[in-house]
């Protein structure tokens, strides 16, 4: 229809409203658009007329995103809250909107309460309104409220109501109907910096519309054509009111093709309104961004359209991804942002019932990940392998800069596989789950035969891993313990091996009462961990680059000497010993996945919490290992360390103070105890979710939760390292063998699902959210793979030659025996327990 012809019956149909709402009254009943745009939005429109290349580029990059999301009728791993399909006047965009009903004590329309009916009219009204822009929403849950005073002020109230009713990410529509507001409404306007803590920011909490519950269809008055709402979404989507700014042509709302209007239009349909005579083009009555009565309005212009869409792209679906991803800048991974990664179950279901709370932050979850990779305890504890077998300080300080380079690409290509099955129970479901697609995909209906056993023996190649690592860090603990002890008792290097188990005990029973009991406290203890190693680090380099009381190494020597005569291994071989310490101190990196039900967001932030570990961890080493490569007392001087621990020993050499050497050797404990809390947390929910899924005997006691912790798993963990380092007594070597397993088991871990995923071609990790681009991704786990490989290798190796009965390593014989009796465990039980991870099913 054409407008003029529009608007004639517009001001005819509502010639009976005129008399009943003269035009004073329509004001204050409408009470009209409360929104204001901030002065930041008003520069990025600015920038957007203007050409802004910074801004272009994102704009560029976000619409980009948009078409990676373009299939067809199912939703986008990448947007999980948005869905891009093709049609004829080009590819439509569809957004999730939860619609919240806030009503008082009566029930009753005047109330505000609002039928499920009169809401689905509601949102066909935005629908046809926004259809011509291509931009459409999908009802993806509605709720209703009864507070009579969030009813009643519901401005006064805002930030309450919203926090607690919001739903979704940033590209979720949220629209509270509230009869306080009358008919009329006021909607949180986008803002690039607003959600950079996804979940847990508190604008994305208070994005969203008030829309004033007279307003929907079929509400008395003039404004009751639902049309309140179309107004205040293109609020959401950025625009502006069509009078913003008056008669400046130049400037005004910033889109060129609406009429500027010196002041909002109160009336119902004033034909021919022209408040900036000296500008071309009559006041836009008609735009859904006017104050008009619901009767004259009808169209949003292409200029409106285009904008809408631009900020779309640039604010909430590039706010980060684009903006502050600098490995994204360089083309390396793809990393949605937190805001778009809710709980995996708004998208994808995994199968698992939520057991566990959600309080881990992106922050708690890297800190975790510094608290287990404990670089001054993993490098110190182990020092002697460098220092000694490995050759020195070259093999300290280039075997460190490959290790953080191996072990990154084996960090990364667990990212991936965390990201896109974001769950506790880690590797053996990536495994199964990579090898038995979802049914409902017709290409893969056959579901492979090895998947359920495969799975079920890389899982406890995974347990063994936990239980056996957990029980070296805090064997390990103890004898630094005993080490630091022989600085003022030096008798105590003759201790036996009883007196060493009991201080084991202590320590296992301490930690398991510190999760056990503060296990809402883990979070924040995982920050202070990462403080705590910092702290730690720093105290090491000042110390010992201050003092240096027996001399320092030139550079050369610090750098660059290399003395293979104490391994037997002879030159070549001899460096590889020199990499077991760092490979140690990041073989863990994996086992924060066991946590990713206790995120917020675990599909990104679990593997940004690994990836970032990394490049920290690796900065972290070089300074602790510098210091200790130019200070390093003589290589044979070593050997004679307590307990094999040469650390204590090198810190009274080069301090030349029992006291001083005490000091740092007690910031040294104080990081090996946060690393046995994280690492024995980690191992507990590990064996939690393999019970879940029936995976180990009694399963059932496992696998119940306490108090919001899987408790009994806790326990079994701890017992089963106390009942191991019985072995002690027995034999040192059979008990340095479990030891050693316990990052084979870890290796094997990470091993089955790459190599799984890199066979099938990364299909299921290019869904990933977070994921490497398609060429670096294969280069990276082919690297990842290669290194594990060695790794088995290297950890299966004695040390020294010539190989003694005491010196063997029997790692490779356990690893081999533990396969074996897994095998045959499955081959006795598991058949017919295990049936693999639930299937997982995705919400359309």
């Amino acid at each position: 229809m054409h407008f003029t012809a529009r608007l004639a019956c517009a001001v005819l149909a509502a010639l009976p409203l005129a008399a009943a709402y003269p035009p004073e009254l329509l004001r204050s009943n409408r009470e009209f658009c409360n929104s204001q745009p901030s002065d930041y939005l008003l520069s990025l429109h600015e920038k957007i007329v203007n050409g802004d290349q910074q801004v272009m580029d994102k704009i560029a990059k976000g619409e980009q995103i948009i078409q990676d999301s373009l299939v067809t009728g199912v939703q986008s791993r990448d947007s999980p809250s948005m869905t891009v399909t093709k049609r004829d006047t080009g590819d439509l965009i569809t957004l999730d909107a939860w619609f919240h009903v806030v009503h008082d004590d009566s029930k009753s329309i005047d109330g505000g309460y609002i039928t499920e009916a009169k809401l689905r009219e509601q949102l066909n009204v935005l629908n046809k309104a926004y259809d011509p822009s291509n931009l459409q929403f999908r009802m993806k849950g509605f709720d209703y409220t009864q507070n009579s005073t969030w009813a009643k002020y519901p401005e006064q109230y805002e930030q309450e109501l919203k926090t607690k009713l919001h739903q979704g990410d940033s590209r979720t529509l949220n629209v509270y109907f509230v009869p306080g507001l009358g008919s009329g409404g006021v909607c949180r306007f986008p803002n690039l910096n607003s959600y950079d803590d996804g979940a847990e920011s508190l604008e994305l909490k208070l994005d969203g519309c008030l829309v004033g519950s007279f307003s929907v269809p079929g509400s008395k008055g003039v404004f009751n054509l639902g049309f309140t709402a179309v107004h205040e979404v293109g609020h959401w989507f950025g625009l502006l009111h069509t009078f913003q700014g008056g008669c400046d042509d130049k400037k005004g709302d910033f889109v060129a093709d609406t009429p500027a209007e010196a002041s909002p239009n109160y009336g119902l349909c004033p034909v021919g309104r022209d408040t900036c005579p000296d500008i071309p083009g009559l006041d836009p009555v008609d735009n859904f961004m006017d104050y008009s009565s619901d009767a004259c309005y009808e169209t949003f212009t292409p200029g409106q359209t285009a904008r809408m869409r631009s900020l779309l792209a640039l604010v909430r679906v590039c706010f980060r991804t684009c903006a502050r991803n600098p490995f994204g800048q360089m083309g390396l991974f793809h990393a949605a942002p937190a805001s778009e990664a809710g709980r995996p179950s708004a998208v994808v279901q995994l199968g698992y019932a939520e057991q566990l709370p959600r309080n881990r932050a992106s922050a708690a979850i890297l800190g975790m990940s510094l608290a287990i990779t404990a670089v001054p305890y993993g490098m110190g504890s182990a020092l002697a392998s460098s220092a000694v077998y490995g050759g020195g300080p070259l093999s300290m300080f280039v075997g460190l800069l490959v290790v953080v380079l191996l072990d990154g690409c084996v960090a990364a290509s667990l990212a991936e596989l965390a990201s896109r099955f974001p769950t506790s129970s880690g590797v053996y479901y990536w495994s199964y789950r990579l090898l038995a697609p979802s049914s409902s995909d017709k290409k893969t209906t056959r579901i492979s035969a090895a998947a359920a056993p495969l799975s079920y023996i890389t899982g406890w190649f995974w347990l063994i891993g936990n239980w056996t690592i957990a029980l070296s860090v805090n064997f390990g603990f103890a004898s630094l313990i005993a080490a630091t002890v022989c600085l003022y008792q030096p008798s105590w290097s003759d201790a036996s091996a009883w007196q060493l188990l009991l201080v084991f005990y202590a320590l296992c029973l301490l930690t398991f009462l510190i999760c056990a009991v503060g296990n809402a406290l883990l979070p924040y203890v995982d920050g202070i961990a990462a403080v705590w190693n910092l702290v730690t680090i720093l105290a090491v380099l000042i110390v010992l680059a201050a003092t240096a009381h027996s001399g320092r190494h030139s550079a050369s020597f610090a750098l660059g000497h290399y003395d293979s005569s104490f391994s037997g291994w002879g030159s070549g071989f001899t460096f590889f010993i020199g990499l077991l310490p760092p490979a140690y101190t990041f073989c863990a990196i994996g086992m924060v996945t066991s946590m990713a039900e206790e995120c917020e967001a675990p599909e990104v932030q679990v593997p940004r919490a690994m990836t970032l570990c990394m490049p920290l961890g690796g900065v972290a080493a070089l300074l602790f290992v510098l210091p200790l490569c130019f200070t390093l007392p003589p290589q044979a001087d070593l050997l004679a360390a307590p307990y094999g621990q040469a650390l204590p020993y090198v810190l009274l050499r080069v301090l030349g103070s029992r006291a001083g050497a005490a000091a740092v050797m007690a910031l040294v404990l104080g990081v090996a105890l946060f690393c046995s809390i994280s690492i024995t947390t980690t191992a507990s929910r590990c064996t939690w979710a393999f019970a879940r899924d029936a995976g180990i005997p009694f399963s059932g006691v496992w696998s119940r939760t306490t108090a919001g912790q899987p408790l009994a798993a806790l326990v079994l963990v701890t017992v089963i390292e106390m009942l191991l380092g019985l072995i002690n007594l027995g034999s040192t070597s059979a008990f340095t063998a479990f030891v050693s397993v316990g990052v084979i088991g870890l290796a094997v871990g990470y091993l089955v699902p790459i190599a799984i995923s890199l066979a099938m071609k990364r299909k299921e990790v290019a869904m990933a959210r977070w994921r490497l681009r398609p060429a670096v991704g294969v280069a990276v786990n082919v690297v990842a793979l290669g290194w594990i490989l060695f790794e088995l290798v290297l950890f299966s190796m004695p040390q020294a030659l010539p190989v003694t009965p005491a010196s063997m390593n029997y790692a490779s014989v356990v690893f081999v025996g533990f396969a074996v009796v897994s095998a045959i465990w499955y081959c006795i039980s598991g058949r017919h327990d295990f049936k693999g991870p639930p299937e997982e099913s995705r919400i359309e």
